[in-house]
């Protein structure tokens, strides 16, 4: 199997470079081969040490640990343990950080036909108070047999261009009113406020 080295993450190509990466061996079908006989137990993926009750928690009083900015935090921790670390949370499942862009598209395509993944559990509940106008939850509150059988209704639509035409002068038009926003927001260094974060939740919301 042909292996391209996967680039070492940094703060600035942590996203792009992944991405890119993963583009590539899709288009160059690369296999992706899972060899579940080499396969470590779950036990043995690398991570802090855990303690009874609180886990690895202490972790995130100290320096390595910044929830300002979590794209270095996941960094530190590949750099420290490699592509596939774990954390340990209380009242938590245990969380996998995986870095390697190949080991993610490997963990997507095991997925299986019927994938279980994290849902919006407040989006779920508000539309299951409004099923009465509303015909079906939606892909990204679904899983399982109902995932899929709203998928292969939506999956032709989707993914023929001329049908996403006719809403991009909508979304211009948000997106249009997000960078007005953003000249009204700025300071005279052209510096957005620490509440920034606010407005890209309106703007991704609307």
């Amino acid at each position: 199997m042909r292996r391209v080295e996967s680039p070492k993450i940094t703060e600035d190509l942590a996203i792009s470079s992944s991405a890119l990466i993963t583009t590539q061996a899709v288009q160059q079908d690369l296999p992706l081969e899972i060899d579940w006989r080499n396969a470590k137990p779950f036990e043995q993926i690398p991570g802090n040490p855990s303690y009874p009750l609180i886990g690895s928690s202490y972790e995130v009083f100290t320096k390595q640990f910044d929830f300002e900015r979590m794209h270095l935090t996941s960094k530190r921790y590949a750099e420290r343990f490699g592509p596939i670390c774990r954390f340990v949370f209380p009242g938590l499942p245990p969380m996998i950080q995986v870095s390697d862009p190949f080991e993610n598209e490997k963990i997507y395509r095991a997925d299986g036909k019927f994938p279980l993944r994290p849902i919006a559990e407040t989006l779920k509940k508000y539309r299951e108070e409004k099923l009465d106008a509303i015909e079906d939850l939606g892909l990204l509150i679904t899983n399982g047999e109902d995932w899929w059988t709203i998928r292969t209704k939506v999956q032709q639509p989707m993914m023929r261009p001329q049908n996403m035409l006719k809403y991009l002068p909508i979304m211009e038009t948000v997106s249009v009113k997000m960078v007005e926003r953003i000249r009204e927001v700025r300071n005279h260094n052209n510096e957005t406020p620490d509440t920034f974060l606010n407005e890209m939740f309106k703007w991704a919301l609307e």
